[in-house]
């Protein structure tokens, strides 16, 4: 048995131990609402939004507070999104912050540009879900969490 295990270690790649680069699934929130969260758990953190939405795609409803925008799929909170002070991760971070912060906080970011010519910062975690830090100029603009179905 022992040489069994032996073998299989030393057929897999050494990376194949480690645990994944990135940021903590725990840093998948704005302003106390995680990823997850259900429609009745952020009206009780947050109380009756300033508008309510509706559409036909994967992010089928959206809650509009003053400083958060909480999306939801089927019935959970797919993407959060914010260019408030008052939304911040809960490393801390918040849109206006200097970007050092990010840098100090989560490390490099990855760089990814899009159609539209604007870059963004993003940071993955091991679920198929991400921060995203908009810069303007050298602060956070705005950040967005956000998973893919």
């Amino acid at each position: 048995m022992r040489h069994l295990l032996a073998s299989v270690a030393i057929a897999l790649p050494v990376g194949a131990f480690c645990a994944p680069q990135g940021i903590p699934h725990a840093e998948l929130a704005l302003g106390g609402i995680s990823i997850d969260a259900t429609e009745q758990q952020v009206r009780e953190r947050l109380g009756e939004p300033a508008n309510v939405s509706e559409e036909l795609d994967y992010l089928d409803r959206h809650l509009r507070y003053p400083h958060l925008v909480v999306s939801f799929s089927d019935e959970i909170a797919a993407s959060l999104f914010s260019e408030s002070p008052q939304a911040c991760t809960p490393a801390g971070l918040c849109p206006g912050d200097p970007l050092e912060s990010a840098l100090r906080l989560y490390g490099e970011p990855e760089l990814v540009k899009r159609e539209d010519g604007a870059t963004y910062w993003e940071y993955y975690t091991s679920f198929p879900c991400w921060l995203q830090i908009a810069p303007k100029g050298s602060e956070v603009g705005t950040i967005r969490v956000a998973c893919q179905p």
